[in-house]
């Protein structure tokens, strides 16, 4: 299961979620577990950057 930060884009995180089994990745800060984020996040994120046009935006643990 890859590892993210809530810093780090979408776009630099996707390509370490490709055959990840279960879709999700850990944010991780200091050291510990601060969230998961899911395929369903990621599709959520994507529509919603859409409709307000913020696609370049995009940024794991925020939305």
């Amino acid at each position: 299961m890859p590892l993210t930060s809530r810093e780090e884009s979408l776009t630099d995180l996707l390509p370490r979620m490709v055959g990840c089994e279960d879709g999700r990745a850990l944010v991780v800060e200091d050291g510990r577990l601060i969230g998961i984020v899911t395929s369903r996040d990621i599709s959520h994120a994507v529509s919603v950057s859409d409709l307000h046009g913020t696609g370049a935006d995009l940024v794991a643990g925020r939305g």
